[in-house]
C-alpha cells in the first residue's frame, strides 16, 4: 500500500502544473518513505528513519517558504509560467533566484544532491534491500521531472533576461558538479555495498539533475534515456544484493569474496552492472552518459556559458574515478578467496531477475534507437 502510494504520487506530481499539487505530491511519497525505512522496526532503522524525517522537514519547510515568495511575487500558484511574464520583468531578480532556491531545495532533497544528501547513507544502510531499490530510483525520476519543467517554464524567452542563464543556472550547475564529485569521492571509503550505492546515488543524480537543467528538447532526451538506462542498473545492482540477503549473506564486499568463481554467472551480472554503472562500453550506461554529455555540450555551443563545458568536463573526470568503486565489487568476486559451498543457488528464478535486469543494458547500448524512440513517442506529454 505505501509502495503504490509512492507511485501514484509521483504520476500526480509529474503531471500536475499547480504548485500546491506539486509539494502535496512530494510530501506523500516523502511520508510513505519515512514509513517504509523504519518498517522491519530495526535499531538501524528507526535512527535512519528519524534522520530521513528530520532531513525531509526542513526541505519541506525551504520549500514552502520559497514558494511563499514566489505566490507574492505572481499572485498564483500555476506552473504556467506565461502569465508571469510581466509580474517576473517588474520584480527583483535577485528575490526571484533566492524564492526559486528555497522551492527548489524540496527537490533538490528528493534527488539527493548535495548538501540535501546527508540522509541516504544511513536509509540505505538501515532499510530492507527491496525498499532501498525502490529509494534509488522513484524519487529521483520524480525530482529529475519536476526540475527540467520548472527550469524549461524558467527559461521561456520572454523571461530569459531575467532568470536563466544566470544565477540560478550556475548554482545547479555547481551542485551537479558537486554532487557527482563528492559522491564519488565518499563511495571510495565504503566497505558496505549498500552505504556504497548511496553515494553512487548521489553521484548519479548530479549526473541526472544536469541533464534536467537543460530544459530543452535534447536535454529531456537524454534525460528520459538515462533514467531508463539507471532504472535497469540500480535494480539490478540491488536484485543481486536482496539474492546474497535470501542466501543468508550480509550485503558487506567480504561476504563476495569468491562467489564469482563458485557462480560464474553472477559474476557476469555484476560486471556487467558495475561496467553500466560505471558508463563504459558494451552497456547502456555508455549511450546515457554519452547522450547527456552531448546533450550539454550542445547547450555549451549554443549559449558559450562556461558552467556547462565545466559540467561535462568534470562528469567525463568522474566517470574514470567511479570506475574504480563500481569495479571492487567484480574484483572481489572474482579475484578474493571466500567460504567454498555457503551459497546454493536453487531457484532459477534467481538468475532470472537479474537476467531481466542486465540483459537490456546490452541490448540498449548495441540498439539505443529502440529506447529513443519510445522516448520521443513519450515526450509530447511534457
Amino acid at each position: 500500500a505505501l509502495s503504490f502510494s509512492m507511485l501514484l504520487a509521483s504520476f500526480l506530481a509529474v503531471k500536475t502544473t499547480h504548485f500546491l499539487t506539486i509539494v502535496l505530491s512530494v510530501e506523500l511519497i516523502s511520508i510513505c518513505s519515512y514509513v517504509l525505512t523504519n518498517l522491519n522496526r530495526s535499531s538501524k532503522a528507526s535512527e535512519a528513519s528519524l534522520k530521513f524525517l528530520l532531513f525531509g522537514a526542513s526541505a519541506t519547510a525551504l520549500m514552502l517558504f520559497g514558494l511563499s515568495f514566489i505566490y507574492g511575487l505572481t499572485g498564483s500558484l500555476n506552473l504556467d509560467m506565461l502569465q508571469y511574464s510581466e509580474s517576473f520583468r517588474t520584480q527583483s531578480p535577485l528575490l526571484f533566484h533566492f524564492a526559486w532556491l528555497l522551492f527548489l531545495s524540496g527537490i533538490f532533497f528528493k534527488l539527493t544532491l548535495v548538501p540535501f544528501h546527508f540522509w541516504a547513507p544511513d536509509a540505505y544502510e538501515g532499510t530492507s534491500t527491496p525498499v532501498v531499490g525502490l529509494f534509488s530510483v522513484l524519487p529521483k525520476i520524480v525530482g529529475s521531472l519536476l526540475l527540467f519543467r520548472i527550469v524549461q517554464a524558467l527559461s521561456l524567452p520572454l523571461l530569459e533576461h531575467t532568470l536563466l542563464p544566470g544565477l540560478l543556472q550556475r548554482v545547479l550547475a555547481a551542485i551537479a558538479l558537486l554532487s557527482i564529485t563528492w559522491g564519488n569521492i565518499l563511495a571510495f571509503r565504503q566497505k558496505e555495498i549498500k552505504r556504497m550505492m548511496a553515494y553512487s546515488t548521489i553521484s548519479q543524480s548530479g549526473l541526472i539533475a544536469g541533464a534536467a537543467m537543460l530544459g530543452t528538447g535534447a536535454g529531456l532526451h537524454s534525460l528520459l534515456f538515462y533514467l531508463a538506462v539507471y532504472l535497469l542498473m540500480n535494480f539490478g545492482q540491488f536484485q543481486l544484493l536482496i539474492l546474497a540477503e535470501n542466501l543468508g549473506a550480509e550485503t558487506k564486499f567480504k561476504d563476495f569474496y569468491g562467489k564469482g568463481k563458485m557462480h560464474p554467472a553472477l559474476g557476469v551480472w555484476a560486471v556487467i552492472l558495475a561496467l553500466a554503472l560505471t558508463g563504459l562500453p558494451i552497456t547502456a550506461g555508455f549511450s546515457g552518459k554519452l547522450f547527456v554529455f552531448s546533450a550539454i555540450w550542445r547547450q555549451f555551443t549554443a549559449t558559450g556559458s562556461a558552467e556547462f563545458a565545466i559540467l561535462v568536463a568534470g562528469g567525463i573526470l568522474n566517470t574514470v574515478l567511479a570506475l574504480f568503486y563500481y569495479i571492487k565489487l567484480p574484483y572481489v568476486m572474482f579475484f578474493k578467496d571466500g567460504e567454498k559451498n555457503n551459497w546454493l543457488i536453487t531457484r532459477r528464478l534467481d538468475h532470472s531477475l537479474i537476467a531481466l535486469f542486465c540483459s537490456p543494458l546490452i541490448l540498449f547500448f548495441i540498439k539505443p534507437d529502440w529506447l529513443l524512440s519510445v522516448i520521443e513517442s513519450l515526450v509530447p506529454i511534457f
